[in-house]
């Protein structure tokens, strides 16, 4: 009775796809595919696997990032899951760099010892706290941005303004300026909402309110500052406010084209043709 091969796996994960190699007991490399990341690209490479005999452990190259979800289907599946680290550069001149080399080397680092870490269990509660605190420190990191874009555009703001919102705490900055807006035609100041929506934890809310404020104002800039001899066309809002907050607040100048030109196309009877460029 022939007996079962023992093999063991490696694989080079990715975002996309992961990339499998076998090996035997004794160091030949048997098999090398590729599959997607997904339930079904997990459960076609496990069997996969199980085709060529049965699996003494598979090492994993990044089992928290990208191989998170691998490692849990296999031990979900009671299969031995070892954490590969990457080959050190020495290595990789050797043998060269691709995904097929990279997970041939995760299953022979698994083979002769070299790598024996188990992966961290992403299922219980230590994981539910890693993922509170990192939810907790984009906020934060969000919020400190906000403040500090807040209290930048307070320093340009009209005196009135500046000193009314100067020396104000955190708490008592952000109430009064998410009552403010652009300002009007009739010269009433109203500053933008840089901050109320991030410390206030609706920022898709806030980045479509400061969409949908700042078209009408960014509009009437870019007639402005368009030359009526460049012609008529349509730009994104977006666009024209980065082409708006690099410019000034100043009237419309004629170009020395339009001043020469002009009297030149109005002159009946002269000498002087003019021929449009």
């Amino acid at each position: 009775m022939a007996c079962t091969p023992v093999v063991i796996g490696g694989v080079d994960t990715h975002n996309l796809t992961h990339h499998a190699a076998v090996v035997d007991e004794v160091g030949r490399i048997v098999g090398s595919e590729q599959f997607d990341v997904s339930a079904a690209g997990y459960k076609q490479l496990l069997d996969w696997l199980r085709g060529f005999g049965r699996i003494q452990s598979v090492g994993i190259e990044g089992t928290g990032s990208y191989g998170a979800g691998l490692c849990n289907c296999l031990m979900s599946e009671e299969v031995a899951v070892v954490e590969v680290d990457r080959p050190d550069r020495k290595t990789r001149r050797q043998s060269g760099k691709s995904d097929p080399i990279d997970a041939e080397a995760a299953a022979r680092a698994v083979l002769a010892g070299t790598a024996s870490a188990m992966p961290k269990d992403r299922t219980g509660v230590v994981e539910s706290i890693r993922v509170l605190r990192c939810a907790r420190a984009g906020a934060l990191k969000a919020e400190t941005a906000a403040i500090n874009c807040l209290r930048s555009t307070i320093v340009t703001a009209p005196a009135q303004l500046r000193a009314s919102l100067t020396g104000l705490s955190k708490a008592k900055l952000t109430r009064p300026c998410a009552q403010l807006r652009p300002a009007r035609k009739d010269g009433r100041p109203r500053a933008g909402n840089q901050a109320s929506f991030a410390v206030g934890g609706e920022a898709d809310s806030g980045l479509a309110e400061g969409d949908r404020g700042s078209r009408r104002p960014v509009a009437g800039a870019d007639r402005q500052s368009r030359s009526p001899d460049s012609g008529h066309f349509r730009r994104g809002h977006r666009s024209c406010r980065a082409t708006a907050g690099n410019s000034r607040d100043q009237p419309y100048t004629p170009s020395v084209r339009g001043i020469v030109c002009s009297p030149l196309r109005s002159c009946a009877g002269s000498r002087l043709q003019w021929q449009h460029t």
